[in-house]
């Protein structure tokens, strides 16, 4: 279990300082100080994106935003099949989604100077991971997160998860959290049956809920699939690795080639390296395996 919470702390603090301090300034320079930005709905900025992001007002008319732009109430924010984005709102509070998420900030009150206020936002669908911010920390029950037909209370939190097809699956990273299934086999949130309410309190345990909208046990995650879901949130995927990679390969391929004297070796060598790259190409299917994650009790 040690292991386990050093590897979680690990990717927490890997994935959370990829955020580049250009973001960091840019979000910063166009927040406002006090709370009577709330006058114009803005809850905060679109700290990172990669890959297409839109932004509607009114849940039909759709235009692209990029890092800087500002995020307001009621928003609907959805990224494109190869998107990825970090919202950071006025009061620190983080919202990291990946590809095909669709988010919205549906509450926000904030005042600086005491850091009191509340947050409400719906996560529609797609994979997510919050962290909790100034408004949680003084006054966590005031923050609440719903995924699918689950409500998520706040305790000081770091957590990730998926929304997909009426399905949705929530880890702990960090902190505590209450969960309440609004479903309504779970009367809309009022009963307090077995199944329709569930609480994480161990980093790296979670639970799904299923499309009847009833959870299941805390069950342990693997460090894997943890790590591959939060890689999939990444908004600055480092592409000079790669690229200085197949740039070696492409030597390495020629040279070979050059000191060959046999033909059929000369032909032979860049078939397997095709193949090898068809192999490395293909699509990683850990977030799907996370996505479909079968407790074990």
């Amino acid at each position: 279990m040690k292991n386990l919470i050093s590897n979680l702390s690990a990717c927490i603090k890997n994935v959370f300082y990829r955020l580049t301090l250009s973001s960091i300034i840019v979000a910063s320079s166009v927040m406002p100080q006090s709370v009577a930005a709330q006058d114009n709905k803005m809850v905060g900025v679109l700290a990172a994106s990669a890959g297409l992001t839109e932004r509607s007002s009114d849940g039909i008319n759709f235009s692209p935003i990029t890092p800087g732009d500002k995020i307001f109430l009621d928003d609907e924010i959805r990224t494109s099949k190869d998107g990825r984005i970090q919202i950071l709102l006025m009061d620190e509070t983080t919202f990291s989604m990946g590809s095909s998420s669709t988010i919205v900030v549906d509450t926000f009150l904030y005042d600086p100077s005491d850091q009191s206020g509340s947050i409400s936002a719906n996560i529609k669908k797609g994979v997510f991971r919050f962290i909790s911010g100034n408004i949680a920390k003084k006054t966590p029950e005031n923050m609440k997160v719903t995924a699918g037909n689950a409500v998520i209370s706040i305790r000081g939190t770091d957590v990730i998860g998926t929304v997909e097809n009426g399905i949705s699956t929530i880890v702990l990273l960090s902190g505590l959290i209450d969960m309440t299934s609004t479903s309504v086999g779970c009367g809309g949130g009022t009963s307090s049956s077995a199944g329709c309410q569930s609480s994480l309190v161990r980093p790296g345990f979670g639970v799904e809920m299923n499309n009847q909208g009833m959870f299941s046990s805390p069950t342990r995650f693997e460090p894997d699939e943890i790590d591959t879901v939060i890689e999939s949130l990444d908004t600055k995927p480092d592409q000079n690795n790669e690229q200085s990679e197949e740039k070696a390969e492409e030597e390495t391929q020629s040279e070979q080639s050059d000191a060959s004297t046999q033909q059929e070796n000369q032909e032979e060598q860049p078939d397997q390296r095709v193949t090898e790259n068809e192999e490395e190409t293909k699509p990683d299917q850990n977030v799907e395996q996370f996505r479909h994650h079968q407790c074990r009790y």
